[in-house]
């Protein structure tokens, strides 16, 4: 739906942030671990990234 979307979009940029702050390039690889690594529930980031 268009909420979880926005939630996917939103915590993209959450996880992008948080890369940072860890002194990690913001890389696909780097943020992909990231989300896979977070305890999301429900999983907005992951769904949204899927979705393309």
């Amino acid at each position: 739906t268009n909420t979880s979307f926005r939630k996917g979009f939103a915590m993209l940029w959450k996880h992008l942030a948080a890369s940072l702050r860890e002194d990690m390039l913001p890389s696909e690889e780097n943020v992909l671990r990231l989300i896979r690594d977070s305890n999301e529930w429900p999983p907005h980031c992951r769904n949204y990234i899927e979705a393309g």
